[in-house]
């Protein structure tokens, strides 16, 4: 046998030698018919007859009487069974089922394998059905024909190796062009897994080898706020490996297009399943085969309006797929607000693909911006130019952007711009710089991990494509961040629309941060992930709308200093003010009164950012460790927005940068104790400003801790940097705290008291708090006006922690839990009770705080008498 095998081996090395390639030596007997790139290959319609369409419909729809499913996949075979007789509202897995049995009744084997594809990752396909009784299996598409042969439609799933069967599903499909294979990752990114298969076979196979394939990869894709690992199919790396040249239009004959023949695969975002139908189709109903990379979706599985109707698959002319070409796959969808070939009026052409359309038309919808076109790109690769120079000539007046959910350097922009530009080229549209962009800044990570910063990003990104002034863009800040382009410090800039309320006490307790009367809290879509920190915003209230509450003609111009948290349990337009994508201020009492009437407590508003005029200088608040130093930055004038900072010690003589942290709290992980330190802050504008030796050598963070013979003695002299910070009387520099031992264990008690408006004279109300170690106080705050009682809790439980760290340090133990007296009940219950914290404003994060000590059990708050 090894003999057989080694002669045969040899005899067909030694052919080699003498082989001359054939250009058709690649066809196998099952290829013969099909077309070459030189050869043309006509395109074809994918519509089919409306009672084929029924028939298949039915037989995939209906479960034998006797099989008793889940009750769950019942339900959707029951839908299924409604959409073919209405013929309405079909969804994704409708329209794919129909396209299997269509495929089917024509006689071609249909092959779907990969990791749970049988019921679908998303629970969404239900090919295999299981009777929950006897166990017996059901495939409806086994029987969309009578004495249908079982062999015909094949669904299998996979091993958890998509190397190897993304592999094996390629050779099948190289030695069987007449099937449609069919091969789906479980989520897009596990593709890497199989890498090495789409560099060096699929995509170049043609080009090396001449050996060709017709298979189809759907890759789930879409941000959905489910984390890094299960957003990104990694669109942009199948984009790069195209061999399409960006800066040349190919010929586009509308029956004979050799474009798509001569590209290495196809790459498309189809966003509706008539569009899905339709292009799996066109890979069979075609005379030749090309690679297709469908970028599937997720949550438009099941999204309302993601749907399609019955007239959308047939080939009955009039019907809402029917165009002028016939019923075909949609390589890009023109808007769907009827729009003539000439529309002069539309002053934005928002370009997108996935997704992010349905986003951008709700919100569309929802603003009333009838100005404003979008236009779906279904086929990326190869590059509609043909039909995006018909859009371009629709709206000869409009800005263009293009729009996606995907970071910069990822998802199609990189691919898009280049041949946009080059479509606008040949029209005389403009430049590349003429092509504004609306999506997420670039980034290492595909997506975030945080749903909440997800979903406030998305915000950010469809309100930018929806704003009603032009988007300003310039390279500086394209290279940044999409986000900058909201809103440049401009004294001439556009009024933008908002609503604004307020907080605190009639004189700011509680809001000032630093910044005196005039500050605000800022929603989600403002506040920018703590960005827009130190910002300024002039604010007028909006007496066209609301007369009787306005105060005409008064301005004020606020800091950002903090974050309205949204309120996602209440509607956009009653309660959740600050939900995205709302822009929402949350005033400083005094300043809202500058601009509205007290009583009118919500009102329209209209603002713009300004330039942040200071005095003072910038102030620089060091916290942290020995391992770190926590800087926060105030007090910046200019455009206020602090983009990058650096930090030199007199020892390294190194500018060194620092990571942002939250806001404009920014850390670095150097050691530079003893040394002095310089702070260098670049503002969003790109200006750069220097404090040098701002930091004398001898800070600490530390309180000095002096052991004596009855105790230990607590001294701040040595704290040099509160002499910028905190201002200490030198004649206090040297006054301490005694901690003298007692027979008592140690523990720590805080007592909180609020007296509300009590003082005759002025009526305010006062709150403050004390703690105390056996009958020795140690700390307190005297008061602060207008505090809530829930607000002074979180409070004295930072300083207790605080105190608790010092003594920790030292080494002194606590012999129990600390424990905070309060004489308010209402106040105990919230830090005990996680439903009543919804009634209280503007305290969400306090009670948060709060509540993680109580239930970790380092904390107890309890009840006193005030009398007590």
């Amino acid at each position: 046998m090894h003999k057989k095998v080694d002669s045969i081996l040899n005899e067909e090395f030694l052919n080699s030698k003498d082989y001359v390639q054939q250009r058709r030596d690649w066809l196998s007997t099952n290829w013969k018919g099909f077309k070459s790139p030189e050869q043309l290959s006509r395109i074809r319609n994918t519509r089919v007859n409306p009672e084929i369409l029924k028939k298949v419909g039915r037989g995939i729809s209906i479960l034998p009487k006797d099989f008793k499913p889940h009750r769950a996949v019942k339900k959707v075979y029951e839908d299924r069974a409604k959409m073919i007789e209405t013929g309405e509202g079909l969804d994704w897995a409708m329209g794919e089922a129909l396209v299997f049995g269509t495929l089917l009744v024509e006689g071609k084997h249909v092959r779907l394998s990969g990791q749970d594809v049988e019921r679908g990752t998303f629970s969404h396909r239900h090919a295999i059905v299981h009777d929950q009784e006897t166990g017996r299996i059901y495939c409806p598409l086994d029987h969309v024909m009578e004495n249908q042969n079982a062999k015909m439609f094949t669904v299998s799933n996979s091993s958890l190796s998509e190397f190897g069967v993304l592999g094996f599903e390629l050779g099948y499909s190289m030695e069987n062009p007449d099937a449609i294979v069919i091969w789906e990752a479980q989520f897009g990114y596990f593709s890497n897994g199989a890498q090495v298969i789409f560099d060096q076979f699929l995509s170049s196979g043609e080009a090396k080898w001449l050996r060709r394939t017709g298979l189809v990869v759907l890759l789930p894709h879409g941000y959905d706020g489910q984390g890094p690992e299960h957003s990104s199919a990694r669109l942009e790396r199948f984009l790069r490996m195209s061999d399409e040249d960006p800066y040349e239009i190919p010929e586009m004959d509308p029956t004979h297009r050799k474009q798509i023949q001569k590209c290495n695969w196809q790459v498309v975002n189809a966003t509706s399943p008539a569009n899905y139908f339709h292009v799996i189709r066109r890979q069979m109903h075609r005379e030749f085969r090309k690679p297709l990379i469908v970028l599937s979706p997720k949550n438009l599985l099941r999204y309302k309006f993601c749907k399609s109707n019955l007239s959308e698959f047939d080939d009955v002319q009039g019907h809402e797929g029917f165009d002028k070409q016939g019923t075909r796959f949609k390589r890009l969808v023109k808007d769907q607000n009827n729009h003539s070939d000439l529309e002069k009026g539309i002053r934005r052409l928002v370009l997108c693909s996935g997704k992010v359309y349905y986003e951008l038309d709700e919100e569309r919808q929802k603003r009333n911006a009838n100005d404003i076109a979008i236009c779906r790109v279904e086929q990326l690769c190869p590059f509609p130019f043909d039909l995006i120079q018909r859009e371009l000539k629709r709206y000869p007046n409009a800005e263009i952007v293009w729009c996606q959910e995907e970071s910069m350097n990822m998802g199609a922009y990189t691919y898009i711009a280049p041949r946009l530009y080059t479509a606008m080229k040949v029209l005389g549209r403009g430049s590349m710089e003429d092509i504004k962009y609306a999506g997420r800044p670039p980034s290492a990570a595909t997506a975030t991990g945080l749903l909440q910063v997800h979903q406030n990003e998305q915000a950010v990104l469809i309100n930018l494509a929806m704003q009603p002034e032009p988007i300003k863009q310039n390279a500086s800040v394209a290279s940044n961040s999409s986000f900058a382009y909201i809103l440049q410090p401009d004294a001439a800039h556009t009024w933008l629309l908002a609503h604004a309320t307020f907080y605190g006490g009639s004189d700011a307790s509680g809001t000032m941060d630093g910044y005196g009367t005039n500050t605000a809290a800022l929603s989600t879509v403002l506040f920018n992930d703590g960005k827009s920190c130190g910002d300024c915003y002039q604010i007028t209230c909006d007496a066209k709308k609301v007369p009787q509450w306005c105060l005409k003609g008064k301005y004020i111009t606020i800091t950002a200093t903090n974050f309205y948290p949204p309120n996602y349990t209440l509607p956009n337009n009653n309660g959740g003010w600050c939900n995205p994508p709302r822009p929402y201020f949350d005033m400083a009492q005094p300043a809202f009164e500058t601009i509205a009437k007290y009583r009118a407590e919500i009102v329209p508003v209209l603002y713009r950012r300004v330039t942040c005029r200071r005095k003072g200088g910038m102030r620089f608040t060091i916290n942290g460790r020995n391992y770190f130093e926590l800087v926060l930055i105030s007090n910046v004038g200019g455009a206020g927005e602090i983009s990058k900072v650096w930090v030199k010690g007199s020892k390294t003589n190194k500018w060194e940068s620092m990571l942002r942290s939250w806001g404009a709290n920014w850390q670095s992980l150097s050691y530079l104790n003893g040394q002095t330190l310089s702070f260098r802050v670049q503002v969003s504008n790109g200006k750069t400003r220097t404090a040098l030796n701002v930091v004398p050598s001898n800070w600490q963070f530390r309180i000095e801790t002096v052991h004596v013979s009855n105790g230990l003695f607590l001294n701040q002299s040595k704290y040099a940097a509160e002499k910028l910070i905190f201002r200490y009387r030198k004649c206090t520099l040297d006054y301490g705290l005694w901690i003298c031992p007692q027979t008592d264990p140690l523990s720590l008690r805080v007592f909180i008291n609020t007296d509300w408006g009590s003082d005759a004279d002025d009526r305010r109300s006062v709150s403050g708090y004390c703690v105390y170690s056996g009958k020795h106080l140690l700390t307190g705050a005297p008061g602060s006006n207008g505090h809530f009682v829930y607000m002074s809790l979180a409070d004295a439980t930072s300083e207790l922690i605080w105190v608790e760290a010092v003594l920790n340090d030292m080494n002194v133990p606590l012999s129990c839990i600390s424990k905070v007296w309060c004489d308010n009940t209402s106040t105990v219950a919230m830090a005990a009770n996680p439903v009543l914290h919804a009634k209280v404003k503007h305290v969400d994060l306090d009670v948060h705080f709060v509540r993680e000590k109580v239930s970790g059990h380092s904390l107890a708050v309890n009840y006193v008498p005030a009398k007590s």
